[in-house]
């Protein structure tokens, strides 16, 4: 060591000796350090055990499904559950067919429950997230009406016989007039070139 270090490290000592409010400034800062890693140990320790936790349950349901012993019967029941779903979906080669689709069943249903002055609007047609090969399709109607012709219509898009989702619903208060943003889940779909 240096004198010149051991010379401050000696003030130092004797600072801390002598006067009260160094010491109790030094208490404090190695007190406010301590509650500091007490605090963050804990969260460290409350994220491992909720880890710990999940690792736990993903390795319980390993066990029970390796415990299973009916694969066939599962994969059946798996196939039958899957074809039941996406039965519901519509099929179209392209995005352009896809649209056309949509527009056609939306003007169709118009008409079937007497809707004025219609007017559909194809939207954005883009592929669905975590679900390969399914494509979402979305139009909008734009309709005056008269009374209960919106519960018919609406009836009539949640009785379709392929699946339509009613993303957005606007009903006019002052003039009977209905704007409904709709999807409809295609597969099958093959993008257009750009």
């Amino acid at each position: 060591m240096t004198p010149r270090l051991q010379s401050a490290l000696a003030t130092l000592r004797a600072e801390f000796a002598n006067n009260i409010r160094v010491r109790l400034g030094v208490w404090c800062v190695l007190a406010i350090i301590l509650l500091y890693w007490t605090v963050v140990r804990a969260d460290d320790l409350a994220a491992a055990r909720a880890e710990y936790a999940g690792e736990m349950a993903r390795v319980e349901r390993a066990q029970s499904a390796g415990a299973e012993e009916d694969w066939p019967g599962l994969l059946d029941a798996e196939q039958r559950a899957s074809a039941e779903f996406t039965e519901n979906f519509w099929e179209a080669e392209t995005e352009g067919v896809a649209r056309a689709s949509l527009l056609r069943a939306l003007n169709e249903l118009a008409a079937e429950v007497d809707l004025r002055d219609v007017r559909v609007q194809p939207g954005v047609t883009q592929p669905v997230a975590n679900a390969p090969d399914v494509w979402r399709v979305q139009a909008r109607l734009v309709a005056r009406h008269t009374i209960a012709a919106e519960l018919r219509l609406l009836h009539a898009l949640a009785t379709h016989e392929k699946k339509l989702v009613i993303d957005r619903l606007d009903l006019g208060r002052t003039r009977p007039r209905v704007n409904i943003l709709v999807s409809a889940y295609f597969v099958g779909l093959a993008p257009e070139s750009e």
